[in-house]
């Protein structure tokens, strides 16, 4: 099952009219049909009665209450990848030696915590994240 599928359906099921939900899907009335159809094939059977008025079957209907929440629940999930990508949100893991920790981090750590508020923040601290520094910038 296509999330563009799911998409559509909920938009025919709203409208109960192809064209229209073709229309403001921006899509082709074919297309949106051709798309419903595989639907229909995927899940075994009808969505809708295509009489002289579109309605939804008892299995449109059952499918219209979860197509909508769980639409919504990927819609969420695509916002909340959005924030992690973008880093305004999630987990932000930092080292500091010792000689760092008074001098530079307190700043630096306000400064991202204000302007990132829904980004945690973990800090390492020690002498083995100084040998690991001193690795990767003096190659020693």
């Amino acid at each position: 099952m296509e999330l563009r599928h799911i998409r559509y359906f909920i938009r025919v099921a709203e409208l109960l009219h192809f064209t229209h939900a073709a229309e403001s899907l921006h899509v082709s009335q074919p297309t949106l049909s051709t798309h419903i159809q595989q639907l229909e094939e995927e899940i075994g059977c009808p969505l809708f009665d295509r009489g002289r008025n579109l309605r939804l079957t008892e299995a449109g209907r059952l499918l219209l209450a979860r197509a909508r929440e769980s639409y919504r629940q990927l819609e969420l999930a695509k916002e909340e990848i959005g924030d992690l990508r973008r880093m305004v949100r999630g987990t932000l893991t930092i080292g500091a030696t010792y000689v760092f920790i008074p001098k530079i981090v307190p700043s630096v750590l306000a400064a991202y915590a204000a302007a990132y508020p829904e980004v945690q923040v973990s800090m390492h601290v020690g002498t083995k994240i100084s040998s690991i520094l001193s690795r990767c910038l003096y190659g020693r």
